[in-house]
């Protein structure tokens, strides 16, 4: 693996690329917004996030993957502060998606 930074100035970015890749499999720009772009680096990158507005991020690809769990979530991974905003979906029976809130899990799906 090798990492370059391309430019010292505003609009700089560093990335990541594999001694086979043909892209970076991971790049980090800093001009016009903080964006993290990710791909498998044979392939232009198809992943990123992207500090859209302060203190906020949008995730940028196909789609956004949350874990899966079969049965109830264990009260003890949603009953502290740092634990609260977790998601996870549930595929036994009807699918769903459960959020930690400071009350503990609220089906929201």
């Amino acid at each position: 693996m090798a990492l370059a930074s391309v430019k010292q100035e505003e609009g700089s970015h560093f990335e990541g690329w594999t001694l086979s890749g043909v892209y970076p499999f991971l790049r980090v720009n800093s001009y016009p917004d903080m964006r993290l772009e990710m791909g498998d680096g044979m392939t232009p990158p198809d992943a990123a996030i992207k500090r859209s507005a302060p203190g906020t991020f949008a995730l940028e690809g196909r789609y956004f993957q949350v874990p899966v769990r079969v049965g109830a979530s264990p009260d003890s991974d949603c009953d502290k502060p740092e634990e609260v905003g977790r998601l996870v979906g549930r595929t036994d029976g009807p699918a769903h998606l459960l959020f930690c809130t400071k009350r503990g899990w609220k089906r929201v799906v």
